[in-house]
């Protein structure tokens, strides 16, 4: 099932306070330089506050039936988390993900943070500061003549706001770098990591190997 109201008012809670702060810090900046990228980082935790209050109506009384409305089955999205050996974060979910623009986005952001939300319950919180968030859309081999998306029309935010608020102080360009792939694999799905910087060159080999053995099965 999908998260439980109490649930949804700790993520607003938490998404809450990060708010403030970043208005404290845009507030409290001393030159223009940071200011701006103060300014930058409260339009990211709004965005990100915007979206958990959006949930809200699903649990909201429905004054026509006089309950709150049940929520949405979530278990038709499976997310799998691990902790590599490497320390790196992996996710994996069972589908590529969506286009932008095409209103699935907050459904991939229910299922992803639904499943943080148990995978971080009783864990020793993650905190990545310098690190690298890769996206690896993985193809099925089997449909060679399925174009690939390009990435800039990949819906990945909804992905990296989760992983912002369970696992980065924050997604800038300071904390944060992106890499996006796209493979040939046996069966349609999305890898999402969390590496630190000083490990991406490893994990990047890590996955050349991969690609290198899938060659001859993989996209023409």
């Amino acid at each position: 099932m999908g998260r439980t109201a109490e649930e949804l008012t700790a993520d607003i809670r938490r998404a809450l306070k990060r708010t403030v702060a970043a208005f404290e810090a845009l507030t409290s900046a001393g030159s223009p330089a940071l200011a701006n990228d103060a300014a930058w980082l409260l339009e990211r935790r709004t965005e990100e506050l915007t979206l958990l209050a959006r949930s809200l109506p699903i649990w909201a009384p429905d004054p026509d039936r006089g309950h709150s409305v049940q929520p949405p089955d979530l278990s038709p999205f499976p997310v799998q988390i691990r902790q590599t050996a490497e320390g790196w974060l992996h996710l994996t979910l069972p589908a590529l993900l969506p286009k932008k623009n095409s209103g699935r986005g907050n459904l991939v952001y229910a299922g992803v943070a639904a499943a943080m939300r148990k995978w971080c319950s009783g864990r020793k919180p993650l905190r990545f500061t310098d690190c690298v968030l890769v996206f690896c859309h993985v193809y099925d081999r089997m449909r060679p003549m399925r174009r690939m998306r390009d990435h800039d029309n990949i819906e990945c935010k909804s992905v990296t706001d989760v992983l912002a608020l369970y696992a980065m102080p924050d997604d800038g360009p300071a904390i944060c770098s992106r890499y996006e792939c796209s493979v040939a694999g046996d069966g349609d799905r999305a890898d999402v990591y969390l590496v630190p910087s000083a490990s991406f060159s490893a994990w990047l080999e890590q996955e050349k190997a991969l690609s290198k053995g899938h060659e001859k099965n993989g996209f023409p």
